[in-house]
């Protein structure tokens, strides 16, 4: 008689994760989630914060030329309907923004709020003589 025959016949060479690598792949992806949302959601409330500011100073900038264009410091800028302050609701991440222009050319404010899920709002201030500031609140 032969060792062979007392040993066991070898199994065939099997392929494939078990079921706890698996699970330990799904765990590190797991953790790899957690960590990168709410980065990443971070950076885009920062995008759209800096995106009200941009439209807030658009409309300012282009107050700014109406007035320089009517040359009356006293003139009203609510009555100044540019084409940078009516276009405010077609933005790509900012939805409902409220623009309001108020002040004469001599000083004027433009306030803009993001009405749907951020509670920030910008606002510029200025004159034709002046630079035109803008501030995140």
């Amino acid at each position: 008689m032969t060792m062979e025959r007392f040993l066991p016949k070898a199994h065939k060479s099997e392929s494939g994760f078990t079921l706890v690598e698996l699970m330990i792949v799904i765990a590190i992806i797991g953790i790899l989630a957690a960590i990168a949302l709410p980065q990443y959601n971070k950076y885009r409330q920062k995008a759209q914060a800096k995106e009200l500011v941009s439209l807030a100073r658009g409309c300012a900038m282009a107050i700014v030329t109406d007035c320089m264009d009517s040359s009356n410091s006293t003139a009203s800028v609510t009555g100044m309907a540019t084409q940078e302050c009516a276009n405010a609701h077609g933005l790509k991440y900012l939805g409902g923004v409220t623009l309001t222009p108020s002040g004469t050319c001599s000083s004027f404010t433009v306030s803009a709020d993001d009405n749907q899920t951020n509670p920030w709002s910008a606002t510029c201030t200025g004159s034709v003589n002046q630079q035109v500031s803008c501030n995140l609140q």
